[in-house]
């Protein structure tokens, strides 16, 4: 069953989507969206990024376990009036910028975060730490 933002745990709204017009969440539902996949052992974010290059994407660690990427996609086409030869009839691509926000789970080992980009998706794979081992404990009074 697939959650709202809302009650959903990674959802880390940054004061720009809180902020976006109709037409910046249009372009935000192609650029950036993701799916949050929870194995035994990782949290997995797929991100498509189509028509992007690794190195048009940034991934960042921030304080308070936030993970954030974020990315640009240069437009393809030059803006003009319609007239010559080359006119555009119609642009449906999406382009310009993107950045998402994720809160990570207490349980992420920070330091072992992995990130791959195939055939337009960009994998991060974020470790769960070990479990430690509960402080709970009996004391015996003496």
């Amino acid at each position: 069953m697939a959650l709202s933002l809302f009650q959903d745990p990674f959802f880390f709204p940054s004061s720009r989507q809180l902020a976006q017009t109709t037409e910046d969440m249009q372009t935000m539902s192609r650029l950036g969206a993701c799916d949050i996949q929870e194995t035994e052992t990782a949290h997995i974010f797929h991100i498509d990024a189509p028509g992007m290059k690794p190195d048009e994407i940034h991934i960042e660690l921030k304080d308070n376990n936030v993970l954030l990427v974020s990315g640009e996609r240069q437009a393809k086409h030059e803006a003009g009036d319609g007239e010559g030869p080359d006119k555009w009839h119609r642009i449906e691509r999406s382009f310009g910028k993107f950045s998402r926000a994720f809160h990570l789970p207490d349980n992420t080992d920070l330091d072992n975060i992995s990130a791959g980009f195939n055939d337009g998706e960009l994998t991060v794979t974020v470790p769960k730490a070990a479990e430690k081992p509960s402080r709970n404990r009996r004391i015996a009074i003496q």
